[in-house]
């Protein structure tokens, strides 16, 4: 008796086992995101944070290499809405707002290069800013916020988030905008 209830255990643990599909994993579809980029200008002046108007938002997928800033800005400004990388390859923008809200709908997962800039109206020159951010389900709904100080000269800056969580300040500018364009190889490149 004892070994037909053992034989009968070990028979149905096998059958139990034996009835696991084996095959390929199925991976996570991957999923679309909603988030805003918002461009805020501040000037000792004007008490607050202001909406900048008109500013620009391009995202790029960022395929990990570094950014050729000097020539990117300049691109930029002459509204090609391309980037180039330090190894000579470039990127065309794969979404653009220019709205105050710069609300991006449906942006697939992955890793992107987000780029700011604000034209002020009685400015010679452009403000800009960039960072790196992997959208994922994580990234939904979140709000990015660039805070252009317009007490300093135009050019490009370091990301400046006014949220008190974020780890970013912005100090001076990485480029000028007038070494950018002063600047004849890159002007050359561009034209």
């Amino acid at each position: 008796m004892k070994r037909f209830l053992s034989a009968a255990l070990a028979l149905l643990m096998v059958t139990a086992t034996a009835c696991k599909k084996d095959g390929p994993k199925k991976e996570p579809v991957p999923t679309k995101q909603d988030f805003y980029v918002n461009v805020w200008w501040t000037k000792s002046n004007y008490p607050g944070n202001r909406i900048a108007m008109p500013s620009n938002v391009y995202l790029f997928e960022d395929p990990g290499k570094d950014v050729d800033i000097p020539v990117s800005y300049y691109a930029l400004v002459k509204a090609t809405h391309t980037i180039m990388f330090e190894d000579g390859t470039t990127a065309p923008a794969k979404y653009i707002s220019s709205t105050g809200s710069n609300e991006f709908k449906d942006i697939p997962d992955g890793n992107y290069i987000i780029w700011v800039d604000h034209s002020p109206i009685d400015v010679s020159g452009y403000y800009a800013a960039m960072k790196r951010d992997t959208v994922d389900i994580d990234y939904r709904w979140r709000s990015e916020t660039m805070l252009f100080n317009l007490d300093n000269e135009p050019g490009f800056y370091p990301w400046n988030d006014p949220n008190p969580k974020s780890k970013s300040t912005a100090t001076g500018p990485i480029l000028s905008y007038k070494e950018c364009l002063a600047d004849p190889p890159v002007c050359a490149l561009m034209q």
